[in-house]
């Protein structure tokens, strides 16, 4: 029995049919890849606005695909990265909130850094960079990255999370937080009291009128 070799049509549904399966077999890349998907966390909608806040999140940059923005502080290269937006509507006006974004977790498992951004996407401005974070204590230092800012309120941050270097992918765990910063040091050494005013001295005494010190002299003669 002689075997029937595929026609021309034959052959070109099999290469249709094989790009096909190939295409649709490739990991897509995750939702936030793109500054325009970033996962927003508006802390206007959480329970605590002002106080103390912490959420965990986990990502993976595996399939994420080139970022392109401007890079600045500790990261100098384009890497792919996914992006994280913060905001809070309900800072009072005239104050802030301290936050902080960190890969310091156990899921972490490459060499991260984060960038952060101020703005809206296609517009964005670098406010500062991290690589590696040295007080984090989970294994090696130089896999984690913290950063942390002042946020005001009706204000986008955007926190891109990417390897310290171009090939340096892989899974993360994220944590943001924010709270209310410090309150001002104290005017003088610390003991809540206000600053005492200077006494009349000396030096006061000379900004007299000159017609009041004409008339203390009339007086002193006339008694002489």
């Amino acid at each position: 029995m002689i075997a029937m070799l595929p026609n021309s049509r034959q052959v070109l549904w099999m290469l249709v049919a094989t790009s096909a399966f190939a295409i649709l077999s490739l990991a897509a890349p995750p939702p936030n890849d793109v500054c325009d998907q970033a996962i927003s966390y508006n802390m206007a909608t959480e329970p605590s606005t002002t106080g103390d806040f912490f959420v965990q999140m986990q990502g993976s940059t595996l399939e994420a695909t080139d970022d392109q923005p401007d890079l600045c502080g500790d990261t100098s290269a384009s890497k792919r990265g996914l992006w994280y937006v913060y905001q809070n509507s309900s800072i009072p006006r005239g104050s802030s909130l301290v936050v902080t974004v960190s890969t310091c977790t156990d899921i972490t498992d490459f060499d991260t850094a984060l960038t952060l951004y101020q703005g809206r996407c296609g517009s964005l401005q670098c406010i500062n960079g991290v690589d590696n974070d040295p007080e984090c204590g989970l294994g090696s230092d130089d896999i984690h990255s913290t950063i942390s800012w002042h946020a005001e309120t009706d204000t986008s941050y955007y926190i891109l999370v990417h390897g310290s270097k171009r090939n340096h992918t892989g899974t993360f765990g994220i944590y943001m937080s924010h709270q209310a910063p410090l309150p001002p040091p104290p005017d003088n050494d610390g003991s809540g009291s206000s600053k005492q005013e200077p006494s009349a001295s000396a030096g006061t005494l000379l900004k007299l009128p000159l017609a009041l010190w004409v008339a203390t002299i009339v007086l002193i003669s006339e008694r002489i």
